[in-house]
């Protein structure tokens, strides 16, 4: 089972290359694919500061992918406390890491910050 980053869900529903081979074998072969509620959050965000454009049928492209909805919750909160070291890293990527770890799910990202932290279950999305 895996939990997609924020960037990761983007470039699925896009169709991006940037998502690697390996990402989308992964992905295919997963038992369970999740976008958490601070995916949306974050996607609601940047796009009324004009950072992102969304696609209007954003819902349905995330159920034509295959990602399920998965709610963050006080007990996800409270796995921040888990990695102290970010505490100055993007708030979003801290949520969705501690969503990952409390939830015992992999985190596929393409976030270098993350990925320094030489996790087994934190993926590199663009291999």
């Amino acid at each position: 089972m895996i939990l997609l980053d924020t960037q990761v869900v983007f470039w699925s529903i896009v169709g991006s290359n940037r998502l690697g081979r390996q990402a989308r074998a992964l992905l295919a072969s997963a038992s369970g694919r999740y976008v958490s509620s601070i995916t949306r959050v974050e996607f609601a965000i940047k796009q009324m500061k004009g950072k992102l454009r969304l696609p209007p049928d954003l819902s349905a492209r995330l159920a034509d992918a295959g990602l399920e909805d998965l709610a963050f919750s006080a007990r996800h909160a409270e796995g921040l406390h888990r990695f102290p070291t970010l505490v100055t890293h993007d708030a979003f990527d801290r949520m969705l890491l501690a969503h990952a770890r409390v939830d015992g799910l992999d985190l596929l990202t393409s976030d270098r910050t993350l990925l320094a932290l030489e996790e087994p279950w934190i993926i590199d999305a663009t291999r």
